[in-house]
């Protein structure tokens, strides 16, 4: 048992690392494209867009691992079944239930993998990503400043400069704040984005001017500093439940239904690992032709039916138990799985 064990370990691993490194090309493709545009045509810097694409990953991990699951598994069991290995192991006494065990054994181990990031690596993730958002929001925010352009797009404020020497450094500078009645000039300076998402400028050689109803002062300057917020922490902040960090979830309970459906959905989306690698397992032995084709039109059609039980179990959350609601199509797909077993065991 032993020996077979590693056997079917070997064959299954190599399929879910790959499965899990395309299902997660496919999901970071449009996200590359977006990224790349900014690296090529916003000129940001290349070890943002690197962290950023690591930092997405997490996210993408909690989907691709019970996907991965399934796939393996299901492309395993059905090459065994129609070389009729999986004949001879049964024939040669090893019983269903050993299978059932070691796919669950399999199962586990991934789910465990899954927990890990769903729970703490995903939310982990999510902030990282959200700092270097704000740090490529300002990135482009500088990169986007022209000559002799109105530049406005700082609430408030608007910029204009005439020579731009290079990414930070720019002479003869005026800065309008609207709502101060304020007129800086400068006759250069640096222009620079801050580590929390606000634009710095280092003046030299200028004055400021203030209008006060009628009566307009005037302070002249060898240098002066200023910072002005970009209110990137409204555009990339966290609003939506899906990404929130576990305490958060657990503080939110009582404000509403969905952040208990998913707080329980944190976990129950990972525990399918278990369920998918029983489900591959049968599905797998039955499929003795077809290949991979029908494989993976079989995995669609799997992950097609669970996530729509998930939509319209957040959609039933709504009317009570929403901690329960979020296992439904673990529940709906535990009971085909019995009915599957039935048949495998003959």
């Amino acid at each position: 048992m032993k020996i077979l064990r590693k056997y079917i370990l070997r064959e299954i691993l190599p399929l879910f690392v790959i499965s899990n490194l395309f299902i997660m090309f496919i999901l970071l493709f449009d996200k590359l494209i977006n990224l790349a545009s900014l690296f090529f045509a916003k000129g940001v810097a290349g070890t943002l867009i690197i962290k950023t694409i690591l930092f997405y990953i997490p996210s993408f991990l909690v989907i691709s691992i019970p996907i991965s699951t399934l796939i393996s598994v299901m492309t395993a069991f059905s090459r065994f079944s129609s070389d009729s290995e999986l004949i001879v192991m049964k024939a040669s006494g090893v019983p269903a239930s050993w299978f059932l065990r070691i796919t669950s054994s399999i199962g586990f181990i991934f789910f465990i993998m899954a927990a890990i990031v769903s729970l703490w690596l995903m939310p982990l993730g999510n902030k990282l990503s959200i700092e270097n958002l704000k740090s490529i929001a300002s990135s482009i925010s500088i990169s986007d400043i022209n000559e002799n352009e109105l530049y406005e797009e700082i609430p408030g404020v608007i910029l204009l400069v005439e020579k731009k020497k290079d990414k930070f450094d720019f002479e003869n500078i005026v800065i309008i704040q609207k709502n101060e009645n304020l007129v800086i000039t400068a006759k250069s300076g640096e222009i620079f984005s801050t580590k929390d998402g606000a634009i710095s400028f280092n003046l030299n050689t200028g004055e400021i001017n203030k209008k006060d109803n009628e009566k307009i002062s005037k302070i002249k300057f060898e240098q002066f500093s200023l910072n002005f917020d970009l209110n990137l922490n409204d555009v990339v902040k966290i609003k939506d439940e899906r990404v929130m960090p576990l305490d958060s979830l657990i503080k939110n309970q009582n404000k509403g239904y969905i952040y208990k459906f998913e707080l329980s959905k944190r976990i129950a989306l990972p525990f399918s690992c278990i369920i998918m690698a029983v489900f591959g397992m049968l599905l797998g032995s039955f499929f003795t032709r077809g290949g991979r084709t029908l494989n993976l039109f079989a995995a669609i059609a799997v992950v097609f039916s669970y996530n729509t039980i998930l939509v319209f179990s957040e959609n039933m959350a709504k009317i009570g138990l929403p901690y329960i609601s979020a296992w439904y199509a673990n529940i709906i797909f535990t009971i085909i799985c019995l009915f599957f077993y039935k048949r495998f065991r003959v």
